[in-house]
């Protein structure tokens, strides 16, 4: 997939074309300019080589930015995945929260799971609130699941919630 569709992007290259009558050494500034300053700050760290033409330049930022951008988006979409779990666990709590108890346990429930960001702490929980506690019990019982009790024989690995 090109950075530029290849109708934009020839336009673009028949425009630095036209624009340098044909002149290379205004070509090879105007492609070392892109390079360094539009490259540069669109995709810090990366380090292109120097080319002498407008095309060099496109193929390069191809090669290199390219997968980049790629790993970038995969990224970012496993992580909004898995925010978008995170929300419709705690949703689905609530819900659960106040068809068992009511909607003032549900607000109190929120404020403790809005920092919890693991799902399956957020299943703990779930099951918790479907076996019926007593809403003082089921509060102490997620406490207890969600922050571990300190010894310091031992320390437990608390991580990041």
């Amino acid at each position: 997939m090109p950075v530029l569709p290849g109708f934009h992007q020839q336009r673009l290259a028949d425009e630095v074309q036209k624009r340098t009558g044909g002149d290379r050494a205004l070509e090879a500034a105007i492609a070392e300019w892109l390079r360094v300053v539009v490259v540069g700050s669109r995709a810090p760290g990366v380090l292109l080589e120097a080319t002498e033409t407008f095309d060099a330049l496109i193929k390069a930022v191809e090669a290199h930015v390219l997968p980049l951008s790629e790993a970038a988006r995969g990224t970012a979409l496993a992580r909004s995945r898995e925010v978008a779990r995170l929300q419709g666990a705690r949703r689905a709590l609530g819900y659960l929260a106040r068809n068992r108890y009511d909607s003032d346990f549900r607000a109190k429930l929120a404020a403790i799971l809005a920092g919890i960001e693991s799902v399956e702490v957020l299943k703990q929980i779930g099951c918790l609130i479907s076996d019926g506690e007593s809403r003082q019990g089921l509060l102490r019982k997620i406490r207890r699941l969600w922050v571990p009790a300190f010894d310091a024989e031992s320390p437990a690995d608390i991580g990041v919630q």
